[in-house]
Protein backbone atom coordinates (compact mmCIF):
# COMPACT_ATOMS: atom_id res chain seq x y z
CA UNK A 1 0.00 0.00 0.00
CA UNK A 2 3.32 2.54 0.59
CA UNK A 3 3.83 1.53 -2.79
CA UNK A 4 0.77 2.88 -4.17
CA UNK A 5 0.77 5.69 -1.87
CA UNK A 6 4.58 6.82 -2.96
CA UNK A 7 3.08 5.87 -6.57
CA UNK A 8 0.01 8.47 -6.43
CA UNK A 9 -1.88 5.49 -7.04
CA UNK A 10 -5.44 4.39 -4.95
CA UNK A 11 -5.97 0.95 -5.03
CA UNK A 12 -9.91 1.89 -3.85
CA UNK A 13 -11.25 -1.86 -2.44
CA UNK A 14 -8.58 -2.40 0.12
CA UNK A 15 -10.36 -5.13 2.62
CA UNK A 16 -9.31 -8.45 4.15
CA UNK A 17 -10.62 -10.98 1.39
CA UNK A 18 -8.43 -8.74 -1.17
CA UNK A 19 -4.99 -9.47 1.19
CA UNK A 20 -3.47 -12.91 0.42
CA UNK A 21 -0.89 -14.80 3.11
CA UNK A 22 1.24 -17.35 1.69
CA UNK A 23 3.55 -19.13 4.22
CA UNK A 24 7.18 -19.10 2.28
CA UNK A 25 9.24 -20.79 5.02
CA UNK A 26 9.39 -20.97 8.78
CA UNK A 27 8.47 -17.94 10.39
CA UNK A 28 8.36 -16.24 6.65
CA UNK A 29 5.09 -15.30 4.89
CA UNK A 30 4.53 -13.16 1.94
CA UNK A 31 1.53 -10.87 2.03
CA UNK A 32 -0.04 -9.76 -1.56
CA UNK A 33 -2.75 -7.83 -2.31
CA UNK A 34 -5.20 -8.74 -5.20
CA UNK A 35 -5.16 -6.36 -8.01
CA UNK A 36 -8.45 -4.66 -8.00
CA UNK A 37 -9.71 -1.08 -8.51
CA UNK A 38 -13.11 -0.27 -8.47
CA UNK A 39 -14.16 2.41 -11.03
CA UNK A 40 -15.45 5.11 -8.89
CA UNK A 41 -13.20 7.55 -7.91
CA UNK A 42 -11.53 8.03 -3.82
CA UNK A 43 -9.38 10.33 -2.53
CA UNK A 44 -5.78 8.60 -1.81
CA UNK A 45 -6.87 8.74 1.86
CA UNK A 46 -9.72 6.57 1.55
CA UNK A 47 -6.86 3.78 1.28
CA UNK A 48 -6.05 4.44 4.88
CA UNK A 49 -9.68 4.06 6.00
CA UNK A 50 -9.78 0.74 3.84
CA UNK A 51 -6.56 -0.09 6.13
CA UNK A 52 -8.04 1.21 9.17
CA UNK A 53 -11.31 -1.01 8.73
CA UNK A 54 -8.46 -4.59 7.89
CA UNK A 55 -6.66 -3.27 10.96
CA UNK A 56 -9.72 -3.77 12.96
CA UNK A 57 -10.83 -7.25 11.42
CA UNK A 58 -7.43 -8.81 12.38
CA UNK A 59 -7.60 -7.01 15.76
CA UNK A 60 -11.16 -8.26 16.86
CA UNK A 61 -11.28 -11.17 14.13
CA UNK A 62 -14.75 -9.24 13.38
CA UNK A 63 -16.31 -6.89 10.94
CA UNK A 64 -16.15 -3.32 10.64
CA UNK A 65 -19.13 -1.43 12.74
CA UNK A 66 -19.63 -5.07 14.60
CA UNK A 67 -19.63 -2.92 17.86
CA UNK A 68 -22.02 -0.41 16.58
CA UNK A 69 -24.91 0.34 18.38
CA UNK A 70 -27.22 0.39 15.14
CA UNK A 71 -24.66 -1.68 12.61
CA UNK A 72 -25.16 0.09 8.77
CA UNK A 73 -26.90 -2.05 6.45
CA UNK A 74 -25.79 -0.82 3.42
CA UNK A 75 -23.35 1.91 1.68
CA UNK A 76 -26.51 4.30 1.86
CA UNK A 77 -26.51 3.87 5.99
CA UNK A 78 -22.85 3.85 6.22
CA UNK A 79 -22.88 7.52 4.06
CA UNK A 80 -25.53 8.86 6.65
CA UNK A 81 -23.76 7.52 9.61
CA UNK A 82 -20.58 9.32 8.29
CA UNK A 83 -22.68 12.20 7.28
CA UNK A 84 -23.58 12.87 10.91
CA UNK A 85 -19.87 12.61 11.95
CA UNK A 86 -20.32 9.12 13.91
CA UNK A 87 -17.26 7.51 14.03
CA UNK A 88 -16.89 3.40 14.45
CA UNK A 89 -16.52 2.23 17.97
CA UNK A 90 -13.67 0.31 17.87
CA UNK A 91 -13.26 -1.39 20.73
CA UNK A 92 -16.16 -2.68 23.49
CA UNK A 93 -16.75 -0.64 26.13
CA UNK A 94 -14.66 -2.64 29.28
CA UNK A 95 -12.19 -3.70 27.11
CA UNK A 96 -8.14 -2.80 27.60
CA UNK A 97 -7.03 -0.10 24.57
CA UNK A 98 -3.88 -0.07 23.25
CA UNK A 99 -1.70 2.01 21.22
CA UNK A 100 -2.87 0.35 18.58
CA UNK A 101 -6.29 1.43 18.71
CA UNK A 102 -4.66 5.17 18.95
CA UNK A 103 -3.28 4.33 15.25
CA UNK A 104 -6.53 2.78 14.21
CA UNK A 105 -8.67 5.64 15.35
CA UNK A 106 -6.40 7.86 13.12
CA UNK A 107 -6.82 5.68 10.10
CA UNK A 108 -10.34 5.95 10.40
CA UNK A 109 -10.72 9.68 11.09
CA UNK A 110 -13.51 11.35 9.65
CA UNK A 111 -11.59 14.20 8.00
CA UNK A 112 -9.07 12.38 5.68
CA UNK A 113 -6.26 15.02 5.88
CA UNK A 114 -5.86 13.92 9.61
CA UNK A 115 -5.42 10.26 8.79
CA UNK A 116 -2.02 9.36 8.81
CA UNK A 117 -0.12 8.41 5.64
CA UNK A 118 1.24 4.92 4.62
CA UNK A 119 4.80 6.31 4.76
CA UNK A 120 3.90 7.31 8.08
CA UNK A 121 2.68 4.53 9.23
CA UNK A 122 5.75 2.13 7.40
CA UNK A 123 8.41 4.07 8.80
CA UNK A 124 6.81 3.50 12.56
CA UNK A 125 6.26 -0.27 12.30
CA UNK A 126 9.86 -0.24 10.69
CA UNK A 127 11.36 1.16 13.71
CA UNK A 128 9.07 -0.27 16.25
CA UNK A 129 10.07 -3.62 15.06
CA UNK A 130 13.85 -2.99 14.30
CA UNK A 131 14.91 -0.24 15.94
CA UNK A 132 15.72 -2.16 19.36
CA UNK A 133 17.90 0.91 20.79
CA UNK A 134 14.66 3.17 20.78
CA UNK A 135 11.63 1.49 22.33
CA UNK A 136 8.54 1.30 21.72
CA UNK A 137 7.21 4.16 23.90
CA UNK A 138 9.73 6.42 22.00
CA UNK A 139 8.35 5.17 18.91
CA UNK A 140 4.83 5.85 19.32
CA UNK A 141 5.95 9.59 20.97
CA UNK A 142 8.12 10.31 17.86
CA UNK A 143 5.61 9.08 15.52
CA UNK A 144 2.51 10.42 16.99
CA UNK A 145 3.57 13.09 19.04
CA UNK A 146 0.70 14.73 18.54
CA UNK A 147 -1.39 12.07 20.77
CA UNK A 148 -2.72 12.80 24.15
CA UNK A 149 -2.79 10.49 26.66
CA UNK A 150 -6.23 10.21 26.33
CA UNK A 151 -8.39 10.24 23.67
CA UNK A 152 -12.11 10.89 23.94
CA UNK A 153 -14.29 8.47 22.03
CA UNK A 154 -18.12 7.65 21.67
CA UNK A 155 -19.45 4.41 22.68
CA UNK A 156 -22.77 3.82 21.96
CA UNK A 157 -23.96 7.41 22.83
CA UNK A 158 -21.43 7.63 25.94
CA UNK A 159 -17.91 8.99 26.03
CA UNK A 160 -15.20 6.02 26.48
CA UNK A 161 -11.90 7.09 27.30
CA UNK A 162 -9.06 5.59 25.83
CA UNK A 163 -5.36 6.15 27.86
CA UNK A 164 -2.27 5.07 26.07
CA UNK A 165 -0.64 2.00 27.79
Amino acid sequence: MRFLELNNLCHRHLRASNVIVQHETVHMYSIKITDYMIPYHFLDKANIWAFGCVMFEIMHGLAPYTFQKKRPESYYDLQKMLGRGETMVIIKENDQSTFMDNILLRCLNHDPKARPTFDHLYNFFRELLFDFTLGAESAIKKYFSEVSDTIEHKYEGRIKKITDN
